[in-house]
Parts: C-alpha cells; structure tokens; sequence
C-alpha cells in the first residue's frame, strides 16, 4: 500500500508543479497539467487475466488481443499487458496524459524531474516518455 501512495504522491506533485512541489515554469498549465489515463497490470496469462476481470470483477471490455486488452472503468482504463524479463507477472504501471507532451516534459524537466528521455513516437503512433516515482514505479507520459 505504501508503494502506491508515493506514486499516487508524485501524481498529485507532478500534476501541481514537480517532485518537490515547486511550481513548474510554463506559460500555458493547461498544456502541463497531467491526468491518470490508465493503469497498466502486467499478465501471465492474457486470456485467463481477461475472463477473470470480466467475469469475475464485472469489468465492461472495450479491446482485448493478446499484447494489449483494456476494461472501462470511467475515466480511467485498467489496460493488461504480457508479463516479461522487466516487468513481472502482478506488477503494474501508472500512465499518465498530457495535452502537449513537449511543453510538460521541458517544463518538468527545467523542475528537476529525472525522465527516461525526450517524448519518442512508439510503434503505435504516440510519442511518450517515462518517469520513475521515488521507490522506482514506472510512470508513462503520452500526449493527448
């Protein structure tokens, strides 16, 4: 539980400024301010994983295929991914979604937080960089 109220810490930071709660340098917050757009658990087994938040949590399923299956839940998606070498079978991953990734990234980064890199386009089309809470959960950062 404490994990996740450090992650749930950084977002309510990274949302108002940066890690340390100073406030970040931008001419437009809109454009930083960050939203929860998923939590990503990571699967051993993709089907059991998704008859088991369908079925037995009650989950509505808007996509499923056997690298990516998402359930609505409001405003926020609970997507699954195959487990692998750097991401075990039960752990998960914060996503979050900016409106302009770029304004957000060298904002945040000018406030001292420590990113993976700059925004890079994925295979899937939107450009993303990731962050690492202060126990070393993986935050993701898209764009809108």
């Amino acid at each position: 539980m404490h994990r996740y109220s450090l992650v749930l810490a950084l977002l309510l930071a990274l949302t108002a400024g940066n890690a340390v709660g100073q406030p970040a340098p931008t001419t437009n917050p809109e454009a930083t301010s960050a939203r929860l757009a998923y939590v990503m658990v990571f699967v051993a087994d993709m089907n059991r994983s998704v008859a088991f938040y369908r079925d037995q949590i009650g989950l509505t399923r808007r996509f499923a295929s056997p690298e990516w299956s998402e359930f609505e839940t409001g405003a926020t998606i609970l997507a699954l991914h195959p487990a692998g070498p750097h991401n075990k079978a039960g752990t998960s991953e914060v996503g979050i979604t900016v409106q302009d990734l770029n304004a957000f990234y060298e904002a945040r980064k000018a406030a001292g937080v420590q990113f993976s890199g700059p925004p890079k386009p994925q295979s899937y089309g939107s450009p993303l960089t990731e962050v690492r809470d202060p126990d070393g959960a993986l935050i993701s950062v898209g764009g809108r």
